[in-house]
């Protein structure tokens, strides 16, 4: 069954594996401005995710130096 895409107006034919959910054909562009929405709308139901965690960040970073450093490198 063919679904219209909500962001350039084509059908297209779902992934079985979505169902209804899918809202997006699978041109780039359409998919990016899907991927776009869908971090803004969680970004606001979090809001203070990403708030307070540099420091946090900040330490675990300094603690895995080595670690972080040998992922570079590979």
């Amino acid at each position: 069954m063919r679904r219209r895409c909500a962001y350039c107006g084509r059908y297209f034919i779902p992934d079985a594996r979505a169902g209804d959910r899918q809202k997006a054909c699978g041109s780039l562009e359409c998919r990016q401005k899907r991927k776009q929405e869908a971090q803004r709308c969680w970004t606001e139901k979090n809001p203070g995710y990403f708030r307070g965690r540099y420091d946090y960040v900040k330490e675990w970073r300094r603690r895995r130096k080595t670690y972080l450093d040998k992922m570079i490198q590979d």
